[in-house]
């Protein structure tokens, strides 16, 4: 069946940057340089959000989705630019956890392999207060890490995610720096949080979390080192005295609306997601964040 066909059986709209058919027992999907260069969270480059909600949803009609392939366009060719290298990083993720089928392409190894061993840059200051937040989901992590301090729980916020080859500096940059929103660690157990608010229902939202969660399970099993003599911002040495006591991983989607595919299989999504990575068991789990603060607007254009 075609894309046509897909969005009809499921029925949702489909993102107009990423190709889709299914045959026999096979979703093979295409992507672009858009979906490469584009914002994770962004329709066009949330690819494996995407494929999880129609394989999920397509299983719902009665389909069997044996098996994943993902190819690109013929008219792009990889390069090793941050931004190739992070999306790499994010295919090899879905081959290795989930045995998808991503393109027999040398550039696409040599980047990732090109990670092995990076540098994490630390945070150079505290979080910013909620009266100088700048936008509605900054205030909302601040809102909700309020309610939760009253509780007796730590959570931090802001954890910057960027690679670098031996030392921290511009010309080693190896991938773009990402914010992972908050994160809090309880014995064995971490988890990371990915907010939304309520007129942001994407369903980027997967593929955000689980680029956080791979990079942060790598962290915790050693791939990747945070730099040294960094001062304790953001909670950042108490992380690094957890790595290698860390045995259970989270990821949090915590929203006030999800996109419909999301809503409708949620325990679904969740079993679909999960998986062991080195000594880290990683799950994922939904919580409701009544967002009063904000609307639609305030997400128009991101």
């Amino acid at each position: 069946m075609d894309k046509k066909e897909i969005k009809e059986i499921i029925g949702s709209n489909l993102p107009s940057g990423i190709g889709f058919s299914f045959s026999d027992d096979t979703l093979e999907i295409v992507l672009n340089s858009k979906s490469v260069f584009g914002n994770m969270q962004d329709d066009s480059s949330a690819f494996e959000g995407w494929i999880l909600c129609i394989k999920s949803e397509l299983e719902n009609k009665g389909y069997q989705v044996k098996k994943v392939n993902i190819k690109f366009c013929d008219s792009f060719q990889m390069g090793d630019s941050p931004k190739e290298k992070q999306f790499c990083y994010r295919l090899f993720k879905c081959s290795r956890n989930y045995g998808w089928k991503i393109p027999e392409d040398a550039m696409i190894m040599a980047n990732v392999s090109s990670l092995d061993g990076a540098v994490l840059t630390c945070p150079k200051n505290d979080a910013v207060s909620i009266e100088v937040a700048q936008n509605a989901e900054a205030r909302l992590e601040r809102i909700y890490i309020e309610a939760q301090k009253k509780k007796g729980k730590v959570i931090n916020q802001q954890l910057p995610i960027g690679l670098f080859k031996d030392k921290v500096a511009d010309v080693n940059r190896l991938t773009l720096t990402s914010f992972l929103d908050m994160w809090e660690i309880e014995e064995e157990t971490m988890k990371i949080y990915e907010l939304k608010a309520k007129g942001n229902n994407k369903v980027g939202i997967i593929s955000e979390l689980l680029y956080y969660v791979n990079m942060m399970s790598d962290i915790l099993n050693g791939r990747f080192c945070f730099e040294p003599n960094s001062k304790d911002y953001r909670g950042v040495e108490t992380l690094k005295e957890s790595i290698g006591k860390i045995k259970y991983l989270k990821g949090v989607f915590l929203t006030d609306t999800l996109h419909p595919l999301i809503f409708e299989n949620k325990k679904k999504l969740a079993d679909a997601m999960a998986f062991v990575s080195g000594t880290v068991n990683v799950s994922f789990t939904f919580e409701k964040n009544t967002d009063d603060i904000s609307d639609y607007s305030d997400y128009m254009g991101r």
